[in-house]
């Protein structure tokens, strides 16, 4: 499904946002799930109905992803924010996208390269709470304020017991070493401004919306005209698609 694939997914540009695990309070239900519930007996796990419910309540959100480098150091290497039908990204690198709801903006440093493009519609859930619930919960561990829900698909989700809310996926290499830490923050304004286009003025700008427009106004001119071989032929515009989708006419 295309929920799960997000969660298992740990390519830049992916979205990725936490979820969690099942409400266990006896040994017979950690057994049926070949788990191992490390809290005290007067504990209990939150539902992973709780905890998506909870994180439902917030339409807009931050998230920060970091790798370790070779030192194995954490580094922050990508910056996320979503609000309702809006998008926006920033790498290390100093890539960005950016959605606004009408128009989508990127840019590519490296390359000196920036476009704007129309917006296409897109779900961002919230790295689907409830997706997890198809992988086995091997264990639920208390650390400090924290519970920490371990699955048998190399990644832990730790959730706020005071808020039922997801706050850090870690994702794990198959010999157990970090691949990916995802932090998450909710309840914080969301500057309109960072899902505009931040257009740079030393770049070129492909802007395919305005050359698409562009494009129109020719096409309602009148033709040129030309024979060619006794056929009338008439050129309304030349359309020329580069790798990046650029229109000329």
């Amino acid at each position: 499904p295309k929920v799960i694939a997000q969660m298992l997914s740990t390519a830049p540009g992916s979205a990725r946002r936490p979820k969690l695990g099942y409400y266990f309070v006896a040994a017979a239900a950690a057994a049926a799930f070949g788990g191992a519930l490390l809290l005290p007996r007067k504990s209990s796990a939150m539902s992973i109905q709780d905890v998506a419910r909870a994180a439902r309540l917030y339409t807009s959100w931050y998230e920060q992803t970091y790798r370790p480098d070779k030192a194995g150091k954490l580094q922050l290497v990508i910056e996320t924010w979503c609000a309702p039908g809006k998008l926006a990204e920033k790498y290390d690198d100093g890539t960005e996208f950016r959605s606004n709801g009408k128009l989508s903006y990127d840019y590519w440093p490296a390359q000196n390269r920036q476009r704007i493009t129309p917006w296409e519609r897109m779900e961002i859930p919230l790295d689907s709470v409830e997706g997890f619930a198809e992988f086995k919960l091997l264990a639920i561990r208390r650390e400090g304020k924290l519970l920490r829900y371990v699955f048998a698909i190399h990644q832990d989700l730790l959730v706020d017991p005071s808020t039922k809310l997801p706050v850090e996926r870690d994702v794990y290499h198959e010999d157990g070493s970090i691949l990916e830490i995802h932090k998450h923050f909710f309840g914080h304004h969301l500057d309109e401004r960072l899902f505009e286009p931040a257009i740079k003025p030393d770049g070129p700008l492909f802007d395919i919306p305005a050359e698409q427009a562009a494009v129109n106004a020719r096409l309602v001119q009148a033709p040129q005209k030309q024979m060619v071989g006794g056929v009338e032929l008439r050129l309304y515009a030349v359309l020329v698609d580069d790798e990046i989708g650029r229109a000329h006419v």
